[in-house]
């Protein structure tokens, strides 16, 4: 995720953790890799939902200027 960091042989997860990857053993390096695309992809998802979401506030404000021509023309 944004606030993980990878410096070297070390990588800081987004709690706090340090995590030494020069001692990983090939199945810790793999799991270490599923981190980091689910983080990615966590990532892209948050990014689609902020986006969506602006993009509704926009909507409901359009409508409503919409819904207020309507009632003064009346």
């Amino acid at each position: 995720m944004a606030n993980e960091i990878s410096d070297g042989n070390r990588y800081f997860t987004g709690n706090g953790d340090e995590i030494d990857t020069s001692n990983l053993t090939q199945y810790g390096k793999a799991q270490l890799a599923n981190i980091r695309f689910v983080d990615e992809q966590l990532t892209q998802k948050n990014n689609e939902r902020q986006i969506a979401d602006s993009a509704r506030v926009v909507y409901v404000s359009v409508l409503k200027s919409e819904l207020n021509k309507i009632k003064s023309t009346k």
